[in-house]
């Protein structure tokens, strides 16, 4: 069995929250796209200006809490963490990249990269679950739960197309 202890819970929180904003993103601008380029483009940078806008907020509330400046190694932790919220960037971009240089249509691109967030969306939500303590039936039970808006949201949109 897998060693849940070494990951960082508060990095799955962000990956968890980076994936939910992007896969927010994508199902928002896809009825009526930019061009592949302009996915790319917004998906990315609405992700680093999440990601910007993360650090700077834990940087001031860890300083607040700590009533202190805070260290290098406090410095690298938010980093670190933060770093997260870009997973959910970085995983659909190779698929706008393919309909960019014409490998794949753009609306595959997006049907391709909604079901892989949601993979992600499941996967940490197990992971989550696992670093709490509880059960493998369990997590996959509370993985499928708290995906389940998610999932619902993507099967409809694969369904009824826009």
């Amino acid at each position: 069995m897998r060693d849940f202890a070494k990951i960082d819970g508060h990095r799955v929180v962000k990956i968890i929250y980076g994936t939910i904003m992007i896969l927010v993103v994508i199902i928002a601008i896809e009825e009526h796209p930019p061009s592949p380029a302009g996915t790319l483009g917004l998906v990315l940078m609405t992700n680093v200006g999440v990601a910007l806008a993360e650090w700077y907020s834990d940087f001031i509330g860890s300083s607040i809490k700590e009533k202190r400046s805070l260290s290098l190694g406090d410095q690298q932790r938010i980093i670190h963490n933060v770093s997260g919220v870009l997973m959910g960037a970085l995983l659909p971009a190779p698929f706008f990249i393919l309909s960019w240089i014409g490998v794949i249509e753009l609306e595959t691109a997006f049907k391709w990269a909604r079901w892989v967030l949601i993979g992600v969306l499941l996967f940490y939500g197990y992971v989550a679950a696992r670093l709490s303590g509880r059960s493998h039936a369990f997590s996959i039970f509370f993985a499928v739960v708290a995906s389940s808006i998610g999932i619902i949201v993507v099967l409809f949109k694969d369904a009824f197309g826009h």
